[in-house]
């Protein structure tokens, strides 16, 4: 099974490279609660991993 860090990874280097903004990327198992200043994100769930990306503001 892929690793929470490994998503976290490929997500990041897929969202820069193709919407050519920075983004931050949150991965984990299981809950986590996070606040985050932002107007552009996206939370998906695989297996047992959450990710959370978002631009910063």
């Amino acid at each position: 099974m892929i690793s929470a860090q490994s998503f976290r990874m490929a997500i990041q280097e897929a969202a820069e490279d193709s919407l050519n903004i920075t983004v931050n990327v949150i991965c984990g198992k299981g809950e986590f609660s996070y606040i985050a200043h932002t107007d552009n994100f996206c939370q998906s769930s695989k297996d047992d991993i959450t990710c959370y990306v978002f631009q910063p503001l």
